[in-house]
């Protein structure tokens, strides 16, 4: 079975244009290229709090593939999709996501939302530390993996 990278994070540098975000969030998009990965968008969102924070996030490729500074807790979300959130991507030969994390700074939480037609099936796992993270597809219970239009 071959494995499908969402993304390689080769697409290059990411940053917020605001880094003291308050309420609300802000977002910004970039095409991935269809050459080694899945291809489409991918939306990087922030959430800020109600009080100022100060956040970075820095994706490059290799061992540092997200490097992130906040002062507050906060969170953001990839999202990939077709830019319309129509992927199309069939995942019906597989049987779980791969994530690797070569190294953990501080415990965080990771929730996979997929979009398969009109349901939103989800999972969520810790991660503590580094290491390959297997997400098996039985964790999101049926969806149609011929036709993940979103993934997030």
């Amino acid at each position: 079975m071959a494995d499908v990278i969402i993304d390689d994070f080769e697409a290059g540098s990411l940053y917020f244009s605001d880094p003291t975000p308050g309420a609300g969030s802000e977002a910004t998009d970039q095409t991935l290229p269809t050459s080694n990965v899945a291809g489409g968008v991918r939306s990087l969102e922030n959430y800020g709090t109600n009080s100022p924070s100060v956040m970075s996030l820095t994706l490059t490729g290799g061992d540092d593939a997200i490097t992130m500074t906040s002062r507050t807790t906060s969170y953001f979300n990839f999202i990939y999709d077709g830019g319309s959130e129509h992927m199309d991507l069939d995942l019906s030969g597989h049987d779980r996501f791969e994530l690797t994390f070569p190294r953990v700074d501080s415990y965080m939480w990771l929730n996979i939302t997929l979009r398969s037609g009109n349901t939103f099936p989800r999972t969520g796992v810790p991660i503590k530390q580094s290491g390959v993270l297997v997400v098996p597809f039985s964790s999101f219970g049926a969806p149609d993996w011929s036709d993940i239009d979103r993934i997030v």
